[in-house]
């Protein structure tokens, strides 16, 4: 009989632990993304060939449909005139036909919006980052895609 009680008192705290575990919505009202890739890293601005980052996103209304801002840092050590309004863009990214809680957004970046500065003495390292931001006005953290190089 003791054994039945032990094993009942046992049994308890498990039950309760795997009904917390289940119970929990791991998908927040704030957005979140998370760079799955970037490629190609090192591209130049006479080619037509964009850099293309792809995201994975969760969102628990679905409702992405917003804009997806990008800022970049230069990193040369060499400064020149900084092109105005060039270090921040932003993308209108599309309402997808079926809202749903995750799924990917893919970009297309071409010379145009990379380019810092007017008159190029040398490549263009820059940092990347993004932030989403969904129909109902919530921003996703800010999510680094690392180092750009455009060779000029």
């Amino acid at each position: 009989m003791r054994t039945l009680t032990y094993l009942g008192l046992l049994l308890i705290p498990v039950t309760i632990l795997i009904a917390q575990g289940c119970g929990k919505d791991k998908l927040r009202t704030k957005p979140s993304i998370k760079v799955k890739s970037v490629t190609p890293r090192d591209v130049s601005d006479k080619e037509t060939i964009p850099v293309v980052v792809i995201f994975d996103y969760a969102d628990k209304e679905g409702d992405i449909g917003g804009t997806l801002w990008m800022g970049k840092t230069r990193l040369n050590l060499q400064q020149t005139s900084i092109i105005e309004g060039r270090d921040s863009t932003r993308f209108a990214v599309p309402v997808p036909e079926v809202r749903r809680t995750d799924g990917q957004i893919e970009i297309r970046l071409v010379a145009v919006n990379l380019a810092m500065v007017e008159t190029p003495s040398q490549p263009d390292t820059m940092a990347l980052r993004f932030a989403l931001r969904d129909e109902a006005g919530n921003t996703s953290d800010t999510v680094s895609a690392g180092t750009i190089i455009l060779r000029h």
